[in-house]
């Protein structure tokens, strides 16, 4: 495997990510980064509202990918399945780049950010485990990776184009 995940982020890492949020175009169509890291300052916002964050990164230590879990309540929708709202207390956020998109790492990343976060105290000591996901309903690549992970659709998409997506606890 030529990317390890990590915990955290860098600095050099931050300059990156934000060179990725004004400049890829997959990131722009699908995500709200270009807002969320327009620049240093509403990173530093963002990154103190204590999110549990991970980096892909390549042997060189360049960041290749983003994870990040939040404390956020499942919000109010018309649920196409049987869903308890309460239950989902943690956001899931995933963005890949350059060589570590489309080759598989996704999924080789979601496997081991979730094998480091669901250890960890912040999780251990979370009231609400249930993770949850938006992302585009024409983000077909993304979907597909989440539905092999075991995600579920359980919006129509809004009129953002924005759909939910759960993770069913065992």
């Amino acid at each position: 495997m030529a990317f390890k995940v990590a915990s955290g982020i860098t600095q050099g890492q931050v300059k990156q990510l934000l060179h990725y949020s004004k400049t890829d175009s997959q990131v722009k169509r699908y995500t709200s980064d270009p807002v969320r890291f327009k620049d240093k300052n509403t990173f530093e916002k963002w990154s103190k509202e204590g999110r549990a964050v991970y980096t892909l990164v390549d042997k060189k230590g360049d960041l290749s990918g983003l994870i990040w879990f939040g404390k956020i309540t499942l919000p109010t929708e018309k649920f196409s399945k049987d869903v308890k709202r309460k239950d989902f207390g943690i956001t899931f956020a995933i963005r890949t780049y350059g060589k570590a998109r489309g080759e598989g790492y996704a999924a080789y990343f979601m496997e081991k950010a979730f094998e480091l976060f669901i250890s960890s105290t912040r999780y251990k000591s979370a009231k609400n485990k249930g993770v949850w996901l938006v992302v585009s309903y024409d983000n077909i690549a993304a979907i597909k990776t989440y539905e092999k992970f075991g995600f579920v659709k359980v919006t129509k998409p809004d009129k953002k184009g924005k759909i939910l997506m759960i993770l069913p606890r065992d």
